[in-house]
């Protein structure tokens, strides 16, 4: 659920939160490649900003 610049994290799943990626890049093939990213796993509860 989102409510004006933050949401929370409801149910069973989990949620993935990836922040201030540098260097984001793409290879020939399309994959992505990114450095020096905050990666958060979140579960019901949790709260982050938008």
């Amino acid at each position: 659920m989102v409510k004006g610049h933050t949401a929370r994290v409801y149910g069973e799943s989990q949620v993935i939160v990836m922040k201030n990626p540098r260097g984001t890049t793409y290879s020939k093939d399309k994959k992505l490649r990114m450095e020096k990213a905050t990666l958060s796993i979140l579960t019901e509860g949790d709260r982050f900003k938008l």
